[in-house]
């Protein structure tokens, strides 16, 4: 069965590949025979308001056939029109003049059979208008089939091996597919001469069409409008479909015959516009700049009025008769040019036949025009947003490369953001407020802070105050000192940071944060110890990964190995020296730590140490006397290199 044969023609997305097809056998013969006469009578002018995009612009305003219907692009949206407001836009949207469709049953299945006529809209690589011709069936025979519809017949051969879904697949597109299409003029061309409606079209009540339309876009409904004769058709024309080829009936015969299109057509009624379009401006509308108005039928008339509003409306027959040559101006009527003021530009279209009566003629339109040649005043100055102030709040210290500045303007209007005299984002003033993110990472180092606004109508302002702000990305390192090694228990480990940083650190093997024990003097440890630490500076930033080192602590303090002359030694020489070797490297040692005595005298000698042999030496300045006992002592003074003291100790000995 066939899918997608609604009455809808496909996107013009499709278009480029359509084209491909439409120029490409697809393994079809295909014979056409054209109607005596084709193409539309006229393309309207070229819709450039710029009000209307979405809604027509681009696109002339109107199609008009040879029996002088003509219509506008249906844009209304459902359920009278496919396309609605500001559906038919770049790249792909896609609106309809005129679209009719026929869709029947065949042999294959229910709906297996389309053929559609549209006169389209579409974006292309551009504007394009074009008439088109598809023809879609299903078919399960091989053989001839010819299909005739209202405007032409068109005979295929489909092949044995090429039977099945959509075996009949063709379409032609006749007019402007190649934007740009200028004037449109080329967009007339191809079969459709006389656009199809409701057979009830022209009349009022019940059966006919939705007031300004040539049919629903929904209701299948018998049609007019074929200009070819047809007397097997009540209407004396060919206002049907009909396809011929073998089995191709659903009861199996070799004939279908469909009376029943859907019909899309909205009724052209003449309109104008006014460009530019009513706005903000910070210069008078005049001279070459003055506001022009267009309608959509050449031959119509434009009457306006100005004022503030409260003047007249314009009539058939009452305001200022438009002319194109000097267009209309708008200033702020202050001879110094720098002012504000408003003006109200009411304006209609009017159609008359050659007597001069009004056939047809356009609702009132309006457009407001602000003149304002006043620069807002200057904005405040910027703020660092609280979101973007890191660490300290308050300081302008902040970690954020792309910081939120926040202050009040001119309410609507548009206020830029300045870093060191480089534009670095901007944002409407919503309400009086402002807010603007940076839209570039600012490096770590200080910057100047200002704003600009500029009012709907195009005028800047003076720039604000400076905000002077600081932006630091970088963390922090910190440094211990001494790093891993060996303690006595009165030695300390400093903490250094590279810049104005809080410290924390741990002892328990713990990954520290900004909650652990804060750093405020070096540390000292009584037992072996990990030690972790971080910083946090005062933008707010963390040290990258927390440092670490390790302790062991040595609490023993040093010890005597040998000593010379040994203890209770009988036969010390008198010229011998004292000497006490260490266990372990020490400091301290001296006259006043070690020391040798005969009874209660002190023995006068000079004292030494050698860092190579840990040795300590006290040599007397006089031999000592035969046969006396003296003593040896060494103070606690003696320290090792970590802070622990020897325990003192004496021993003696007696010279020979």
């Amino acid at each position: 069965m066939i899918t997608g044969y609604e009455n809808i023609l496909e996107r013009g997305s499709r278009l480029k590949k359509l084209l491909a097809a439409s120029a490409t056998a697809l393994a079809l013969s295909v014979a056409l025979a054209m109607p005596a006469h084709a193409d539309l009578a006229a393309v309207g002018p070229v819709n450039t308001d710029p009000a209307a995009e979405g809604s027509g612009q681009d696109f002339p305003f109107w199609m008009q056939d040879q029996g002088g219907l003509r219509l506008d692009l249906c844009i209304d949206g459902p359920p009278n029109c496919l396309t609605s407001p500001g559906d038919l836009t770049p790249p792909n949207g896609e609106a309809f003049w005129f679209s009719a469709a026929n869709t029947f049953d065949t042999s294959a299945g229910a709906d297996t059979g389309a053929v559609e006529m549209a006169t389209e809209a579409a974006y292309f690589d551009g504007a394009a208008a074009f008439n088109r011709i598809r023809i879609r069936i299903d078919v399960e025979n091989p053989g001839t089939y010819t299909v005739s519809y209202p405007y032409g017949e068109k005979t295929f051969d489909v092949a044995q091996g090429e039977t099945g879904i959509k075996a009949i697949n063709f379409t032609q597109d006749d007019g402007c597919t190649a934007p740009p299409c200028g004037n449109f003029a080329s967009s007339a061309q191809g079969e459709i001469d006389r656009f199809l409606t409701w057979n009830t079209f022209g009349n009022t009540g019940p059966g006919a069409p939705p007031a300004g339309y040539i049919g629903d876009a929904a209701t299948p409904h018998a049609v007019i409008g074929s200009t070819i004769p047809d007397a097997t058709d009540p209407s004396g024309f060919r206002n049907y479909v009909k396809v011929e080829g073998p089995g191709i009936a659903p009861d199996g015969g070799d004939v279908v015959v469909s009376r029943l299109f859907t019909v899309e057509g909205k009724i052209s009624g003449v309109t104008a516009f006014a460009n530019p379009k009513g706005g903000t401006f910070n210069h008078d509308l005049s001279g070459a700049d003055s506001v022009k108005l267009t309608a959509s039928d050449p031959a119509a008339e434009i009457r306006y009025t100005t004022g503030d509003g409260n003047q007249a409306d314009p009539t058939a027959d009452s305001g200022e008769v438009y002319d194109p040559a000097t267009g209309i101006d708008v200033t702020d009527g202050n001879a110094t040019g720098n002012g504000e003021a408003t003006t109200v530009v009411k304006f209609m279209a009017i159609v008359r036949d050659d007597a001069g009566a009004v056939t047809s003629e356009s609702p009132v339109l309006s457009q407001t025009y602000n003149i304002d040649t006043l620069a807002p005043e200057a904005p405040s100055q910027p703020e660092l947003d609280a979101a973007s102030d890191s660490g300290a709040k308050g300081d302008n210290i902040t970690n954020d490369t792309t910081p939120t500045f926040n202050g009040t303007a001119e309410a609507g209007s548009t206020v830029a953001l300045f870093v060191d005299g480089v534009k670095k984002g901007s944002a409407v003033a919503t309400g009086g407020s402002y807010s603007v993110t940076a839209n570039g990472a600012l490096t770590s180092d200080d910057h100047s802070i200002t704003a600009e606004a500029t009012d709907v109508a195009g005028n800047t302002g003076v720039e604000s105050g400076a905000l002077n702000v600081t932006v630091d990305s970088i963390k922090p390192k910190v440094t211990a000192s001494p790093g891993s090694t060996t303690l006595g228990p009165t030695q300390k480990v400093t903490l250094t940071a590279n810049e104005p940083a809080d410290i924390f650190f741990t002892t328990d093997t713990t990954t520290p944060d900004d909650r652990s024990d804060h750093y405020t003097q070096p540390l000292s440890f009584t037992a072996n110890t990990t030690l972790r630490y971080m910083a946090v500076d005062t933008a707010g930033n963390a040290s990258a990964d927390p440092a670490t080192q390790n302790y062991t602590i040595d609490g023993t303090g040093p010890k005597v190995a040998t000593k010379s002359p040994a203890a209770n030694a009988k036969t010390a020489s008198v010229r011998a020296n004292v000497k006490a070797t260490f266990d372990e490297a020490v400091t301290g040692v001296s006259g006043a730590t070690f020391k040798l005595r005969q009874g209660a005298k002190a023995v006068p000698a000079v004292v030494s140490y050698s860092g190579a042999s840990n040795t300590a030496t006290l040599n007397p300045k006089a031999n000592l006397v035969s046969g006396k006992k003296y003593t040896v002592t060494i103070t606690n003074g003696v320290q090792d290199n970590f802070g622990n003291a020897l325990t003192q100790l004496s021993w003696s000995f007696t010279t020979k």
